[in-house]
């Protein structure tokens, strides 16, 4: 028998925001990192994460931080090279059965979001969509979000659990 795979919570700069970093600092507030939810099982990982359609564009930067308006989310899965991340990640929890039963219920998830979600900052992003799809494969309802809400705020104090 497999082992079960592991879900874990993990942060990271989101691509081409660093340089919006100043602006954000000039006016606004400091970023919060990029949270994106990790399956993991003997060596494999895979990230499931949600960020704006057009993450490099500097109308988005504009939109999201200047502006405070949503943009065009989407979601996106990437096979992990090397495994789960080693820095700034925490364990939700288990899913129940199998490591491919647990990559088909992240993308079966994924797939009934509606397809024109919008990303608002502090009100729908990429913290938020980590603790609901997170949730959703550890069970346990109002627990399972609360793990992962708390897992979240674990990786982003820098944690290593895996």
């Amino acid at each position: 028998m497999r082992p079960p795979a592991a879900v874990l919570i993990a942060t990271t700069p989101l691509a081409g925001f660093g340089a919006v970093q100043t602006l954000a600092n000039a006016g606004a507030r400091a970023l919060a990192p990029h949270a994106v939810v990790v399956v993991a099982a003997a060596g494999a990982a895979h990230a499931f994460d949600f960020l704006p359609r057009d993450p490099l564009a500097p109308a988005t930067a504009v939109r999201l931080l200047v502006q405070r308006r949503g943009v065009a989310g989407v979601w996106r899965e990437r096979k992990l090279v090397g495994g789960a991340p080693r820095f700034r990640v925490a364990r939700v929890g288990d899913f129940s059965s199998s490591p491919d039963d647990a990559l088909a219920a992240a993308r079966a998830w994924m797939d009934a979001q509606d397809d024109k979600l919008t990303l608002t900052l502090d009100v729908y992003d990429c913290r938020h969509a980590a603790v609901a799809l997170a949730a959703v494969l550890v069970g346990g309802g109002g627990e399972g979000r609360a793990a992962a809400a708390d897992a979240l705020g674990r990786a982003a104090a820098g944690a290593r659990e895996t």
